[in-house]
């Protein structure tokens, strides 16, 4: 064994037994979750285990107590990887991120190898703070490895991360409004081919829909895009007033109030409406996938979800009858052409209510 990638959670034991059977390793690229391994821990299982180790790609999860002092805390970890051994020897580079993620628990420490080695990464905390044991802050800022983003930041909270760029990025998960810090972090949208959007809960002054069409404008190899967790309060429903040529695969189904007929209407006639080949939606009744399928011509497969449905499922997740009331439905109003199952998934909305789609592939 000479290439390795590893992922573990709380098991430093079980990962040690693994890796001091591979003395031929020369490539190890390892994710842990929750295992307090410090520098000198690392170098004492390279030095015993591994040596014959080039390449060393690292990335760590650490979960802090209430009461921990996170910076003390980085403070001791980037000391750990800053001995002759990692820094001379090696010259292998630690950063740590604190204060990232709003969204799981904050008390969490990212400890990674830089470069940065892995596909995802995400900024969802205003006060982010990074620290590395770089001889520069500003080295290694370039994350070209990185495919995949998520950015949910208050606008104009944070100017740190302009240092920050992902110039490969082919996925985007983001919320809106930003300001100019983004742009910079995210310099190149010509790799782009998915993104989410969602509106940030939040009072501000800038303008999200004229910021989505400006980077609708900057991406000409989109093919995916998807709203979530679009305000019910809102007087517009996405997707009516954005284009981008490149745009196939339209997700509507995260968005928190279904489609009337009206809507639905609008849709099909919207530059993005038109040229869309597949659908996700949630509709106001079942004649509106008639009329979807009717006039959006390019429409080839449909995933939809109907508030008039009457599928049922009991407690053991098996439907109540044998017979699909909407699927039969379905099939008596549309060609025979068109096939059309029930989706496995559960999907459930912001109440909680649980649904099941039908798909329908048209031809």
């Amino acid at each position: 064994m000479i290439k390795l990638k590893l992922s573990v959670y709380e098991s430093p034991l079980t990962m040690r037994n693994l890796l001091q059977n591979m003395p031929n390793l020369r490539y190890l690229t390892v994710e842990t979750d929750d295992i307090n391994v410090n520098g000198h821990q690392w170098k004492q299982i390279i030095i015993e285990y591994l040596p014959k180790l080039t390449v060393f790609r690292l990335k760590m999860l650490f979960r802090l107590n209430d009461n921990d002092n996170k910076e003390q805390r980085v403070d001791e970890l980037l000391d750990s990887f800053r001995t002759p051994f990692w820094l001379e020897e090696r010259q292998w580079f630690i950063r740590c991120d604190w204060n990232r993620c709003q969204q799981c628990d904050k008390n969490n420490i990212h400890l990674y190898t830089l470069p940065y080695a892995f596909l995802y990464y995400y900024f969802h905390e205003s006060d982010f703070k990074s620290k590395s044991t770089c001889r520069h802050h500003d080295d290694y800022l370039s994350y070209n490895h990185v495919n995949t983003i998520g950015y949910e930041l208050i606008p104009l909270s944070n100017q740190v991360l302009s240092h920050f760029s992902f110039s490969n990025l082919q996925n985007l998960d983001l919320c809106l409004p930003v300001d100019d810090n983004f742009w910079s972090v995210v310099p190149r949208f010509d790799q782009l081919i998915s993104l989410k959007v969602a509106p940030y809960h939040g009072d501000n002054d800038l303008d999200s829909q004229s910021q989505l069409q400006a980077l609708l404008d900057r991406a000409p190899c989109l093919y995916s895009l998807r709203f979530a967790s679009w305000p019910s309060s809102s007087t517009q429903m996405p997707p009516f007033e954005y284009s981008n040529k490149s745009v196939r695969r339209l997700h509507l189904q995260d968005v928190d109030r279904c489609y009337d007929s009206q809507q639905c209407a609008k849709l099909s006639r919207s530059p993005l409406g038109i040229q869309c080949e597949v659908l996700s939606i949630t509709v106001d009744n079942r004649k509106n996938v008639i009329d979807l399928i009717n006039t959006m011509t390019n429409l080839r497969a449909l995933n939809v979800v109907c508030r008039d449905d009457t599928w049922k499922e009991d407690d053991n997740n098996q439907s109540s009858s044998t017979e699909d009331e909407l699927i039969e439905w379905l099939q008596h109003c549309l060609p025979s052409t068109c096939t059309i199952t029930r989706n496995d998934d559960n999907i459930y909305n912001s109440r909680f209510i649980r649904s099941r789609s039908v798909r329908l592939w048209i031809r």
